[in-house]
């Protein structure tokens, strides 16, 4: 190798070595670089993070607030909502009871009114009675009366319910065998005895018939006054329909069975056992059934109370008894 050929070749190693001296000083400034580079980076990212971290957290304190403001608005309606239902429904709560206070009132004087109205209607009532005589009564109180015929005599009934069930003596029916029923339209109707009771004297029976009948009601015997004027209905000594009339004597009489009686100076007359005795309301005081023997104007009648009793009794009784055969 030539001299010449030798500084060639060092001068090629010289420049070798200077470049990778170079190639190396670069590489050593880009990872230098680099480092710094991703050291920022990061620094940048952690800063980030941390005011997304706070972000956040201000975010939820944010909300926390809110939403604690939100219930505190919910919490304060409320409690206002329910002072305003309170106030509402205690001012109901006293409008009712002042609206009840004012019903009770209006009613108790409609109340006092209606007894006032029913007190002069009776009035009316009892001073077209005093001025009237027994005309009228006794033609309309006549056809709800009988004259009962058996084979073993005679007397009479009052028709006092609707469907035809008639009150008449026990004495007129008893131990009969046959016997009719006969109205002032001259119409005659078999009958069967519903019930009986010797010690009232009473009977119950029942016209064979479909027809609507017109009745008479009962007094109530605490209505019943000493010296009012009242009439007998029946057929006494065979003589169909007859009207007497006269006073009541006594109200209560009793018997040595406790039977209450009306007594009255109207004449009794065989024929006249089991007819209604009625006062000027056209209403039964009592149903006929004896008289003193030898005086007259001495005449019992079974107190209407009792004969109330005894056939409301014998109607239910003998309404169950037909509904239960079907």
């Amino acid at each position: 190798m030539t001299s010449q050929e030798h500084n060639r070749q060092k001068s090629a190693e010289r420049h070798l070595r200077l470049t990778w001296i170079i190639g190396g000083l670069l590489l050593l400034g880009i990872v230098v670089a680099t480092i710094i580079t991703t050291y920022r980076f990061e620094k940048s990212i952690d800063r980030l993070n941390n005011e997304l971290l706070q972000a956040k957290e201000q975010l939820s304190s944010a909300i926390r607030n809110e939403a604690t403001l939100q219930e505190q608005r919910t919490i304060n309606l409320g409690n206002a909502l329910n002072s305003t239902i309170n106030e509402l429904s205690q001012t109901v709560i006293e409008e009712q009871q002042l609206t009840r206070t004012q019903i009770a009132s209006i009613e108790r004087e409609l109340n006092e009114l209606d007894k006032r109205n029913q007190n002069l209607e009776t009035q009316l009532v009892d001073l077209r009675i005093t001025s009237q005589d027994f005309s009228v009564i006794a033609q309309e109180s006549l056809t709800s009366v009988v004259s009962i015929y058996t084979n073993l005599g005679s007397g009479s009934g009052a028709i006092i319910d609707s469907e035809g069930y008639v009150v008449t003596n026990h004495h007129v029916i008893d131990d009969i065998t046959a016997g009719v029923a006969q109205t002032t339209n001259q119409k005659r109707y078999r009958f069967r005895i519903v019930a009986s009771n010797p010690t009232l004297d009473l009977a119950l029976i029942k016209l064979d018939t479909t027809t609507t009948m017109q009745s008479l009601d009962f007094e109530r015997s605490s209505n019943v006054k000493v010296g009012e004027r009242v009439i007998a209905l029946g057929s006494p000594a065979g003589l169909e329909f007859t009207v007497t009339e006269g006073i009541v004597s006594s109200t209560s009489r009793t018997n040595p069975d406790g039977v209450a009686f009306v007594q009255v100076d109207v004449p009794i007359n065989p024929g006249n056992s089991g007819g209604p005795i009625i006062n000027l309301r056209g209403n039964i005081i009592g149903i006929t059934t004896w008289k003193v023997k030898g005086f007259e104007g001495l005449g019992f009648a079974v107190q209407s109370d009792l004969v109330d009793s005894f056939v409301t009794d014998a109607i239910e009784e003998d309404k169950a008894r037909l509904a239960s055969q079907g």
